[in-house]
């Protein structure tokens, strides 16, 4: 599974979601800054912050 480590979550997803692409975080635990990234109704991606990735 991909994920894509970003510095800011909020603005990536916004970025994303210009480009037509829409953002699930209904499986995120509380805390968690990671989303899934859809497209057409398909998995593509997720998306998480870099200080996540590295703990």
């Amino acid at each position: 599974m991909p994920c894509i480590s970003v510095e800011d979550t909020a603005r990536s997803l916004a970025f994303y979601k210009e480009l037509g692409f829409d953002v699930d975080s209904s499986t995120s635990r509380p805390g968690d800054d990671i989303h899934m990234l859809l497209y057409q109704g398909g998995f593509c991606a997720m998306i998480c912050r870099n200080e996540d990735l590295k703990q």
